[in-house]
């Protein structure tokens, strides 16, 4: 007996990216507001084009409240395509799905299947002789493990597994909704367990299979990576296989560049596109970069007083290295300065007397006790406010900005 189907989940239709500013100059902004549509087109192409005749989504298909029903006309328009090739859809309902009221009102083609929230409940595919077992979510946040009430497997069926959870271990930063073990779902006896919840392609387990596909499409640096499905082919008479597919349509990358030793503001360009020429050439949709400027060099200071420069910079230096479609969304700057401080502290310069003041301020507090106006201070450095709580680096990057800008108006008056 074999069979073979799709396996998708987190979709998150019409989240929007997190932290991309809508750039109408950018060329890939078109594909950045639709992304996880055209991810989701992807996917149903993909399964038209494999000819599978199921399609399953283990939650989150969408992202909480619509602002309006064309989200939910999309997807059922997606579906449609699925329906007119006899692709039938087997589908629960997450977290985010839950919280979306509107879902409960939108008719979906006679080809999708969704699972009861009451209890879990079996969809028979005589056909196919393919017994899927899975239960949507009744509210947000579902504490309880709902493994123990699903069904016992079907015999002379393949036993196919839907469900949103998070696993012991499996996966920090998300929330512990329908926690449980694998161990749990290896003793249920089914063939294939599709899970979803977790953004990241995870193989927990192979006999059986337990699967997380990740999402979709990746909505912010924290989803880094490929984004797509799996294709799996259950075989009881020979080796079963799953193969990952990519569909992301933006891909987020984090960048590390290096900057030790660098003296000249110049070479920081020569350094970041070395950089960028180690990313995934193979790739050829949008890309989304962080960059990171690290290490200890004579620059420090002149990066913290320049950003707006660097950062408009280093996405016309990304451009050019990686081509039009490729856009940085944000630098963060984690050098550090190579001057001696402990020497400098003792002279009578400027710069000495600065050290010296912000030497005698409280680490906590030091912000209180200067009587000045900082707001210009503020926009330099991005992340001085002159509201609530300070971080504890925020005096070192002052300390560091204001020696650059020290280091200037001596420049300038020479």
């Amino acid at each position: 007996m074999s069979f073979s189907f799709i396996h998708a989940a987190d979709i998150h239709l019409d989240s929007p990216l997190q932290g991309l500013v809508q750039d109408e100059h950018f060329h890939g902004a078109e594909t950045i507001r639709n992304a996880t549509r055209q991810a989701l087109i992807k996917l149903v192409d993909l399964c038209l084009e494999q000819k599978t005749p199921l399609l399953l989504l283990a939650g989150d298909i969408y992202d909480g409240n619509w602002k309006d029903f064309s989200t939910g006309l999309f997807f059922a328009s997606q579906m449609q395509r699925l329906a007119e090739k006899n692709i039938r859809v087997a589908l629960i309902r997450g977290n985010h799905d839950a919280a979306n009221k509107m879902t409960r009102s939108l008719v979906l083609p006679e080809n999708v299947h969704i699972f009861s929230s009451e209890k879990p409940e079996t969809w028979l595919l005589d056909d196919l002789k393919v017994a899927i077992h899975g239960q949507s979510y009744d509210r947000a946040d579902v504490t309880r493990n709902l493994v123990p009430s699903y069904p016992a497997p079907v015999e002379q069926y393949i036993n196919i597994g839907l469900l949103h959870c998070l696993l012991t271990g499996s996966s920090s930063g998300h929330q512990p909704y329908a926690p449980c073990s694998a161990e749990e779902l290896i003793n249920k006896g089914y063939d294939y367990w599709a899970l979803g919840h977790v953004h990241q392609f995870q193989m927990i387990n192979e006999k059986p299979l337990i699967i997380y596909p990740g999402c979709l499409q990746g909505r912010h640096i924290k989803e880094t990576g490929s984004k797509g499905c799996i294709i799996a082919h259950l075989d009881n008479a020979s080796e079963s296989t799953v193969s990952f597919q990519p569909l992301d349509v933006v891909r987020w990358f984090q960048l590390i560049v290096n900057l030790d030793d660098i003296e000249e503001y110049e070479e920081v360009y020569s350094c970041l596109e070395t950089e960028l020429t180690t990313l995934d050439n193979d790739y050829d949709g949008a890309r989304c970069l962080r960059i990171t400027f690290t290490g200890r060099c004579q620059i420090h200071g002149d990066l913290l007083r320049d950003q707006d420069n660097l950062l408009a910079n280093s996405r016309v230096t990304a451009m050019k290295v990686l081509g039009s479609r490729t856009f940085v969304q944000k630098i963060d700057i984690k050098t550090s300065s190579k001057m001696d401080f402990e020497s400098l502290l003792q002279t009578d310069s400027p710069q000495g007397e600065l050290l010296r003041l912000l030497s005698c301020l409280p680490k906590d507090s030091w912000h209180k006790e200067l009587d000045l106006d900082i707001s210009p201070l503020g926009a330099k450095t991005r992340a001085i406010s002159i509201y609530p709580e300070f971080r504890p680096d925020l005096l070192e990057k002052s300390r560091d900005l204001l020696l650059a800008e020290l280091s200037k108006l001596q420049a300038d008056e020479q």
